[in-house]
């Protein structure tokens, strides 16, 4: 069983990417978004920040302020390179049709 305080920081981490993705989908002017994108992303967003608890078992004492810093910056950076490696891959799927 988790204890409170890992589930606590699970919440606090996937609420924080939850904002963080919600952001900067509103800040893509350019971008035609759906339902089902915006759904997307702010799933992969918040799973990115999450797997930032990973950080937890190489430092146990880290400041929770640090933490979610840091879960924030994967958040970002993580959905927009997903998001160029998902477009690059599906322009050469598309190439071979």
């Amino acid at each position: 069983m988790m204890d409170h305080n890992t589930i606590e920081a699970i919440v606090t981490l996937g609420t924080a990417g939850l904002f963080v993705t919600i952001g900067k989908i509103l800040l893509a002017n350019d971008e035609k978004l759906d339902w089902s994108v915006v759904i997307g992303k702010v799933i992969l967003g918040t799973a990115l920040a999450i797997s930032a608890a990973a950080i937890l078992a190489l430092l146990p004492t880290i400041n929770t302020l640090a933490l979610v810093g840091i879960s924030c910056a994967i958040s970002l950076l993580g959905l927009t390179w997903f998001e160029e490696l998902a477009k690059k891959y599906a322009e050469k799927f598309i190439e071979k049709k």
